[in-house]
């Protein structure tokens, strides 16, 4: 059930405890922040209020050692039923600024979609991007394109003392390491054409004021 609480109502925030129950939470521009208990043994990296206030939009993954992403569903809920609408298989909803275009990743493609999950068509296939994947994106203001960071699909792993962490449920947590920073680069794609452009990053500057 989807419900507002108050400030010193307990949350588990992005954490599971055993018997404890884990929620999601999501604040919207208005500074009101939602809660939404998730189903059992799962997890949520990301989740958006809808600009009216009527959804909740959060993908959901089992609880794993294993990175999680690519098991993710996307929901879509109700906030004054708290009735929510399973979308399908991808991670990373986002809606368009406007609220007509819902975006996510499926399959590690870049899927724009009606918010109610219909008619999903394919505006990036991260097979085009020599051995990369989509990092993060964002809906540009107009939403008409959106901004693309891809990075290479190693980089995605986190790594402590040099060896791969395989026991964290948190499958999008990503260290990029100094030397492959330059390999990251920023795409501005057409929602409706898919065609992208590439915007080269002054990747010398960036180290520079990074000291």
């Amino acid at each position: 059930y989807a419900q507002a609480l108050s400030e010193n109502s307990f949350l588990v925030k992005e954490t599971y405890f055993p018997n404890q129950e884990a929620w999601l939470s999501v604040s919207n521009t208005q500074e009101k922040t939602f809660y939404h208990a998730l189903a059992p043994d799962t997890v949520s990296a990301n989740a958006q209020v809808s600009s009216d206030q009527a959804y909740l939009y959060y993908d959901e993954a089992p609880l794993s050692p294993l990175d999680t992403r690519l098991q993710s569903k996307v929901v879509r809920l109700n906030l004054s039923t708290g009735e929510p609408l399973a979308l399908g298989d991808g991670f990373m909803p986002m809606l368009s600024p406007n609220g007509q275009q819902l975006a996510l990743l499926k399959a590690n493609q870049l899927v724009i979609a009606s918010p109610e999950g219909h008619n999903p068509r394919e505006i990036l296939d991260s097979s085009v991007l020599d051995g990369s994947s989509v990092h993060t994106y964002q809906w540009q203001p107009n939403s008409e394109k959106l901004w693309v960071l891809t990075a290479p699909n190693k980089t995605s792993e986190l790594i402590i003392e040099d060896k791969p962490a395989v026991n964290t449920r948190y499958g999008n947590v990503s260290l990029i390491a100094p030397e492959t920073l330059t390999a990251l680069k920023l795409y501005e794609i057409d929602a409706q054409t898919g065609v992208r452009t590439e915007h080269k990053l002054d990747w010398a500057k960036l180290k520079s004021d990074l000291g």
